[in-house]
């Protein structure tokens, strides 16, 4: 596992085996392109002709770093969170409305990423 699709393919192929590609998974920790999981797994000793099903990574779940611009704290907040992520650190005045944020907005984010702001 955790080796990029495209190696495995061959391998297997090469190997007198038909790859079966199942649908995509999100994963934190194997990128994109790369396997999952095997089925059956990857050692197992099986006929030629036998089937092995293949999951490749989407890499992490992302989604895009919303607007907060203009918003108070509590607003800023809840808009973050209704999206999977979090508020990181806080700067400048908290009765002021957000005027900037890291990472900015539209940035592909993975979710639970901290976003911080700047409040001015």
């Amino acid at each position: 596992m955790n080796h990029p699709f495209d190696e495995a393919n061959a391998s297997l192929t090469g190997a007198q085996l038909v790859v079966q590609q199942l649908d995509p998974q999100f994963n934190d920790s194997i990128p994109a392109g790369n396997i999952v999981s095997l089925n059956p797994p990857s050692g197992t000793k099986v006929p030629r002709g036998s089937t092995v099903q293949i999951v490749v990574s989407k890499g992490p779940d992302t989604v895009a770093v919303p607007s907060v611009v203009g918003q108070t704290l509590d607003q800023a907040k809840a808009t973050l969170q209704s999206v999977g992520l979090t508020v990181g650190g806080v700067a400048g005045p908290l009765a002021k409305p957000v005027v900037a944020t890291s990472p900015p907005a539209n940035t592909p984010a993975p979710l639970g990423t901290a976003v911080s702001l700047l409040l001015g």
